[in-house]
């Protein structure tokens, strides 16, 4: 049946980002008791929150753009990357893929704040501990530059495809040379970003974790094994976090390689 394969595929990409929601929200919550209470930090504290209130509401418009872009969903097939109505474009359809970009754009915009809070955090803690090594940062944040660049265009691709096709009519079946452009640039922007967001977690996370663990082989040798043991489970944390949220980039871009078609579809999973 027409439009079964995307209504499916929509749906598990949104179940998936519930799931990573869900694992995401004790994570916040422990974060925030401890910069709260355990050693207090207002800084800290008014950063997790505020990566936190981005997540929910991208996650929340994702939801909304399900909702409320019907047609979309459960009317559309998708062929080299390029998604199409079951039964043509309709004035309500058109008004919904409006609709849809509009609330992919907002979600974009937050996605480049909340990788910049977040992938910034993570380069300051390697920061302090590794100074007065200044120069271990250079690339990380290099990196997190070039993340938010490629999020920018991304973010840009998709506001000028969203314009030309509010000014297209509605008896256009073609769509013009800057459009296939634009398509090839958000791609390739995408792209480039995922790489740049696995460069920034896995070395920032390495950094991280190899300055831990060189702290705690110094302590164990002083105090002895049981006075370390708590530090050892902060980096196994450390190590996990950095590598389920790599991974996740990883699977999606993967997957935007792979299955091509459905390429569209993978774009709008948020991990």
């Amino acid at each position: 049946m027409c439009g079964e394969r995307n209504y499916r595929a929509i749906l598990t990409c949104l179940w998936i980002e519930g799931l990573l929601y869900g694992s995401y929200l004790p994570l916040f919550l422990g974060s925030a008791y401890i910069c709260a209470y355990t050693r207090p930090n207002k800084y800290l504290l008014t950063l997790a929150a505020s990566v936190f209130v981005v997540c929910t509401i991208q996650a929340l418009l994702d939801f909304a753009t399900l909702l409320y872009t019907p047609e979309i969903v459960a009317n559309t097939f998708c062929t080299g990357g390029v998604c199409l109505g079951c039964d043509g474009d309709t004035e309500s359809r058109v008004n919904q893929i409006e609709l849809q970009d509009i609330l992919w754009m907002i979600v974009d915009a937050g996605g480049i704040v909340n990788q910049l809070m977040a992938d910034g955090l993570l380069i300051y803690r390697a920061f302090v501990l590794w100074k007065p090594r200044f120069w271990v940062i250079v690339i990380p944040t290099t990196t997190l530059l070039g993340t938010v660049v490629c999020g920018l265009l991304h973010t840009y691709a998709t506001s000028q495809t969203y314009l030309i096709r509010l000014h297209a009519p509605l008896s256009e079946t073609t769509p013009p040379p800057k459009w296939v452009t634009l398509e090839a640039l958000d791609l390739t922007a995408l792209s480039i970003e995922s790489a740049l967001i696995t460069t920034t977690n896995v070395l920032t996370t390495a950094l991280i974790a190899y300055r831990i663990w060189w702290i705690t082989v110094g302590l164990s040798r002083a105090l002895g094994g049981r006075a370390t043991r708590k530090y050892y489970r902060v980096l196994t944390m450390i190590v996990e976090s950095g590598g389920i949220y790599t991974m996740s980039i990883i699977t999606r871009l993967a997957f935007m390689y792979v299955l091509p078609d459905d390429r569209k579809i993978f774009i709008i999973v948020h991990p």
